[in-house]
């Protein structure tokens, strides 16, 4: 008796040590966020970002439709960057906690045991947290279509879990009826963000829920039914109360037929596949070493051939399993999986897929599984599977390699490597895996964040050198940049006052400074960002995308030709612009994020024959 007391006390110890340590890692990220939140700003993506939230109706829509959701919340924070970035920081945090909430609901609908007291379930949701900061590891800070992609994913995910952890759908018209809610909504965002996102997401909770025996069949038929009439309901509120989302069925051609027309959907699976498959055969070792010892401590445990006692043969695996974890936390650390940023991306997402593996490994293997999870082995299975799968299938369609995406969308599969955890936990009566799990992922989470978030900053300088004080677009946002960075815009900005500009103006950038556009308040036409390493196709991008701008438009805009590039000349030739009698140059600037110069030109104006 007074050893299962000591024992308990342990436990509770232990777990309770591990939130402190949690809350302190998420309070620091979350503290170094708002304290850094009106530092930097990307000359490229995040410029993109906010030209398009700016500017909607200038661009047409493709793929994707973020760009009107975007110009919602934009307008409401009054074009204001700092609040902008703080918006998508705390609803992703929000999204994520209700979808920890919803999947505590849904195991305990299960009976599966697992997070039964309040400091297993506070771990649980300070953990998953701990995916949000390696989201923002190494992109912008401001709101992008990968931030909405995730947001989605959560709020319709944390749905589906909502509406199958009620006991009783009639007594429990609350969470049952927010979960459609959440799940409708979250779709939609999804799909308007990134449509490739919520196909994904959809087919596979189809497949995978579907299949499995953890659910019944008739809450599957009942939820389906009303997932149905939700999302049609949904979107017709939406097209009712804001047509201008909807303004052009290019996006729904075009996020709908490049997933259902042979051709589109064939390219973007065979070309994820393909990504992943490297990714795996590229880090074998990374999977394989973590996976021998775990099977070596499931053929001890299920081996008759030594001759123990139960109760040391249970010791002797339990210190096998501390042994394993040790090492796989030495193998991460020299694995170099804790850096993020640009450079380090590549491996950021080993720790989490090596982790699940390992611990699915132990689960499977260990005595206890079919015990602890009744005779719903395959669906206990299946739904780690769904979780495991989720952060891909949300990275869908990203131009980006398949797994450096699915790093921006880990709680998921964060809350997969949490369930294994507690179950193994169960199954040795200690509680030691959980633990280890949760300060591993946020300790993994708070370093990819701080060395990508704080020291190497997605293409700008460490947060630290920015300390000069800009007034960043049109409405203004003051924000502290690197001393050649502020000087840029503040050098293009007396030149272009010089010359009579007006915010509003039209500025072609050729090529590759759609961030330089918004910091002055200009509009780029037909294309937020004009690239300029795309190859041959990039350049017929252009192309198309100047033709589509009136000629007036093209002959009063200023251009900002970079690195004298002589394809931006053949271009605007193509568009009946001479570019040596119809402009003349007024400045010349040095753009330090991307190491090149660019010369400033202004329309010259002809005289009118009434003169």
């Amino acid at each position: 008796m007074h050893d299962a007391s000591n024992s308990f006390l342990l436990k509770k110890g232990l777990l309770q040590a591990t939130n402190l340590i949690l809350v302190f890692l998420l309070l620091l990220g979350a503290g170094v966020f708002i304290w850094s939140s009106n530092k930097g700003f990307d000359f490229t993506d995040e410029g993109l970002y906010l030209l398009v939230y700016q500017h909607p109706n200038e661009f047409p829509d493709s793929y994707t439709s973020y760009h009107r959701v975007g110009s919602i919340v934009f307008d409401l924070v009054g074009g204001n960057i700092i609040i902008l970035r703080l918006v998508g920081f705390f609803l992703t945090a929000l999204a994520t906690l209700y979808f920890s909430y919803a999947l505590t609901w849904f195991l305990d609908k299960q009976r599966l045991s697992l997070f039964e007291n309040s400091n297993e379930r506070v771990l649980l949701h300070l953990a998953v947290q701990g995916s949000v900061l390696s989201a923002y590891c190494w992109l912008p800070p401001t709101p992008n279509y990968n931030t909405m992609a995730g947001i989605g994913m959560l709020l319709s995910c944390g749905g589906i879990l909502a509406f199958f952890s009620s006991k009783n759908l009639i007594g429990s018209l609350a969470k049952v009826g927010f979960g459609i809610f959440a799940m409708g909504s979250g779709l939609l965002l999804a799909f308007l963000a990134k449509g490739s996102s919520a196909v994904g997401i959809v087919v596979i909770s189809f497949l995978l829920l579907g299949a499995c025996s953890l659910i019944g069949f008739k809450e599957k038929l009942v939820f389906t039914a009303l997932a149905s009439l939700a999302v049609v309901a949904g979107g017709g509120f939406l097209f009712l109360l804001m047509p201008g989302l909807f303004a052009s069925w290019e996006f729904f051609l075009g996020s709908l037929v490049a997933l259902t027309e042979g051709n589109g959907a064939k390219e973007i699976i065979m070309r994820h596949w393909q990504e992943s498959m490297d990714f795996a055969m590229r880090h074998l070792r990374s999977f394989i070493f973590p996976i021998l010892l775990a099977l070596g401590v499931v053929f001890f445990a299920r081996s008759r051939l030594f001759k123990k006692s139960p109760e040391s043969k249970e010791k002797m695996v339990f210190w096998m399993v501390v042994g394993v974890l040790i090492v796989e936390v030495v193998l991460l650390i020299v694995r170099d999986v804790f850096s993020a940023g640009i450079q380090g991306r590549a491996k950021s997402f080993i720790g989490y897929s090596s982790v699940f593996l390992l611990l699915l490994t132990l689960r499977v293997g260990l005595p206890g599984f079919v015990k602890s999870t009744s005779l719903q082995v395959g669906g206990f299975l299946v739904f780690l599977l769904w979780l495991a799968i989720l952060p891909f299938v949300t990275a869908a369609g990203t131009t980006h390699k398949i797994f450096i995406n699915a790093l921006l969308h880990a709680a998921p599969l964060s809350a997969a490597i949490l369930i294994l955890a507690a179950s193994i936990d169960k199954d040795l009566r200690k509680a030691v895996v959980l633990p280890w799990a949760g300060v591993l992922l946020g300790v993994l989470g708070f370093c990819q964040f701080l060395i990508g978030f704080v020291i190497t900053p997605y293409r700008t300088l460490p947060k630290w050198t920015q300390t000069v004080p800009v007034e960043v677009g049109v409405p203004g946002t003051f924000l502290k940049l690197d001393p050649a960075s502020a000087e840029c815009i503040q050098k293009t900005k007396a030149i272009l006052a010089s010359a009579g500009f007006q915010p509003g103006d039209d500025i072609l950038v050729l090529y590759g400074l759609p961030g330089l556009v918004y910091a002055v308040g200009g509009v780029s036409p037909q294309r937020p960002w004009f690239f300029d390493n795309y190859g041959q196709i990039g350049h017929e991008e252009n192309l198309r995308a100047l033709k589509r701008i009136p000629l007036e438009r093209i002959s009063k805009a200023l251009i900002i030709h970079t690195k004298s590039n002589p394809i931006a000349i053949e271009q605007l030739k193509s568009c009946e612009i001479s570019f040596a009698e119809s402009f003349q140059q007024i400045g010349k600037i040095s753009v330090p994020p991307k190491n090149t110069s660019a010369d400033i030109w202004f329309p010259i104006k002809k005289p009118s024959i009434f003169e």
